[in-house]
């Protein structure tokens, strides 16, 4: 009969130690931290972010009202070398979502005439907002629901010229307009 773990051996048998970063192989979070279920009976399970946990192994209890910063920028890593307790003030500084990001994640910079700020304070990519506007133009399922329906019938109108009316009723109420089209391209104009 194999013997269970303790919870300190549990919690290393988790962590990919690598030269840098030790990655914790464990259950990420849904933004991508690691995390460790703590179950001492009798109280109930809990879990503890494992970050933080191979923090308070190396250097003991994190100070209240402190966050443990990554100095590596990579979420999964419980490298104690790789941590600090800091401020949350501190911490949102560091952080790469704060303002001292410099360039968007497609690699544009994000200064001059390439941010937009939006009303919430945050910064805004200009370039790619401009590529996602014009994927979504060039869409069909977009030029359909800005087609507007034919005002007689009310059937969708064809790709083509700005009409107001469908082909079907264009071809019923308008018949010279064929042979008018028709005399327009036969002068060569």
């Amino acid at each position: 009969m194999s013997r269970r773990l303790s919870p300190l051996e549990n919690f290393w048998s988790r962590v990919d130690k690598t030269d840098s970063c030790w990655n914790w192989l464990g259950y990420l979070s849904a933004i991508g931290y690691g995390e460790i279920s703590t179950r001492l009976p009798p109280a109930p399970a809990t879990s503890k972010l494992a970050h933080r946990v191979s923090y308070e192994l190396v250097h003991g209890p994190v100070a209240p009202g402190l966050h443990i910063d990554h100095l590596c920028r990579n979420r999964r890593c419980v490298n104690p070398d790789h941590l600090e307790a800091v401020t949350p003030a501190e911490n949102t500084r560091r952080g790469l979502h704060g303002v001292l990001r410099t360039h968007c994640k497609e690699g544009h910079a994000l200064s001059g005439e390439n941010v937009a700020y939006l009303k919430n304070g945050w910064r805004r990519c200009r370039e790619c907002q401009r590529l996602r506007d014009r994927k979504r133009r060039n869409c069909e399922e977009y030029r359909q629901r800005k087609r507007k329906p034919c005002q007689r019938c009310g059937a969708p109108k064809g790709p083509g010229q700005r009409w107001h009316i469908c082909r079907r009723c264009r071809d019923e109420y308008y018949p010279d307009y064929q042979l008018a089209a028709r005399a327009v391209a036969g002068r060569g104009e």
